[in-house]
């Protein structure tokens, strides 16, 4: 049994609060004329699908943040669990 973790409980979510303060007034457009390699940086494709997510608040430090996140809630195991 997997133990149950409230994510909004973490160290890892108080991290992605904070940071969240500091970047939710960007601006699409400033950070795609800053970064020009903006989409190949946050998107993915597998196979035929495109998972876009470089239209959102989000930089590097938003994406570390959110892999703490994933390994203090322990989701590579829950996943394996599945």
């Amino acid at each position: 049994m997997l133990k149950k973790i409230r994510p909004d409980k973490t160290e890892a979510w108080q991290k992605l609060s904070k940071h969240y303060d500091k970047i939710k007034g960007l601006h699409m457009k400033d950070v795609f004329d800053k970064d020009p390699e903006r989409f190949s940086k946050f998107s993915i494709r597998f196979n035929n699908i495109l998972v876009d997510y470089s239209k959102n608040r989000i930089d590097e430090q938003t994406m570390e943040l959110l892999l703490d996140l994933a390994k203090e809630i322990n989701l590579k195991d829950a996943i394996n669990k599945m």
